[in-house]
């Protein structure tokens, strides 16, 4: 209907049109006779008195002029005046409103997630170590948790400082904006940003959406120092990652494999009397020979693994998430203190100083 209704009118704008039109050349042909005529008179009015060659002119010009116009019929030229009128087909229009709804979906910030590491379980903060780059995801969500499909305006901050001060509202706590970059998915937008604490202490991590909190934000962010993870490399044994307490941890660590072999192992253990328990996995590394037959190793690890620890009313689970592939293992039912279990050749990845200073740009 809407279609057919499109046609008409636009058909009986191309007929008024072509109306317009010939009317315009009608016009323009008066128009033209009318100039011819006041130059004539001009030449008339300008012929001097005696000359009788250039009466005589005038005169075999005069007389044709005169018979024409005797001749000649005037036309009334009209002028119609358009309207369109659109007429509601009421049960057309009845059936659509019952059929079909319109609502407005617009961006709720208390919906919003931010993820704190690759692979990381959305939402939670977990306290992390000096040095070592933090990734962050920003799930944008309308009000009904469904991911919002349009740009927004996506801000993060951080500033380091005791907590005490960030709970005053006129802290001198200097602000360290960072740069979000926007990414494109199949289901939306998604809004990414990345920050390497220089040293342990407390931060707050403030993250806006259209100029909102977020769920959760200002987060309190916990950076311990470099060198105890370095520790927990040295002497695992005496240095938790998670410690036997009541109150909820999360703790999350970046390592990197120095040498690709068929020992590697990542995880957690924990050892008691009953023995040693180990939560983790072991890499698939794929043995080659090449036509000399010296033995290589086919890597099907990336260099970076996060692991993200959590002990809450949840349970304590851990998360392995290999950077280089995004694959990830999930472990759950992880008994209380825990130590750092590495097999192979492992170190903590932590950032150059100039590429911690080109994350905060």
């Amino acid at each position: 209907m809407r279609s057919n209704l499109k046609d008409e009118v636009i058909s009986d704008y191309e007929k008024r049109n072509k109306q317009l039109d010939c009317h315009e050349d009608f016009l323009s042909i008066f128009i033209a006779n009318c100039n011819s005529c006041v130059k004539f008179a001009e030449r008339v009015c300008q012929a001097g008195p005696g000359n009788e060659v250039e009466v005589l002119s005038l005169k075999r010009e005069i007389m044709p002029r005169l018979s024409h116009l005797a001749d000649t019929t005037m036309q009334d030229v009209l002028f119609e005046k358009v309207i369109v009128t659109f007429n509601v087909d009421e049960v057309f229009w009845k059936s659509v409103t019952e059929k079909a709804s319109f609502e407005g979906v617009t961006v709720d910030p208390q919906q919003c997630v931010v993820t704190m590491g690759t692979g990381a379980e959305p939402g939670i903060v977990y306290s992390t170590f000096a040095k070592q780059r933090i990734h962050f995801s920003v799930a944008v969500n309308d009000s009904e948790k469904q991911r919002y499909d349009a740009p927004v305006s996506v801000e993060a901050y951080v500033r380091k400082g005791d907590f005490y001060l960030f709970l005053s509202s006129d802290s001198a706590v200097p602000v360290i904006p960072l740069n979000v970059v926007i990414q494109f998915y199949d289901d939306g937008y998604g809004y990414e940003f990345t920050y390497t604490p220089p040293d342990e202490g407390c931060y707050q991590l403030s993250v806006t959406v259209n100029g909102e909190y977020v769920k959760g934000s200002p987060f309190c962010w916990w950076v311990r120092p470099k060198v105890d993870l370095v520790k927990m490399f040295e002497k695992p044994a005496g240095y938790p990652l998670l410690s036997k307490t009541r109150r909820a941890q999360h703790v999350a660590v970046r390592v990197q494999f120095l040498k690709a072999s068929l020992e590697l192992e990542l995880g957690v253990k924990r050892k008691s009397n009953k023995g040693e328990q180990i939560w983790g996995c072991k890499s698939r590394i794929a043995v080659t020979f090449d036509q000399n037959y010296d033995l290589h190793y086919k890597k099907s690890w990336g260099g970076v693994f996060g692991m993200y620890l959590s002990s809450d009313e949840m349970g304590t689970r851990m998360i392995i998430c290999d950077e280089g592939t995004d694959e990830r293992d999930i472990f759950k039912g992880i008994l209380w203190p825990v130590y750092l279990h590495t097999g192979g050749k492992w170190s903590p990845q932590f950032e150059k100083e100039e590429e911690q200073g080109n994350s905060e740009l």
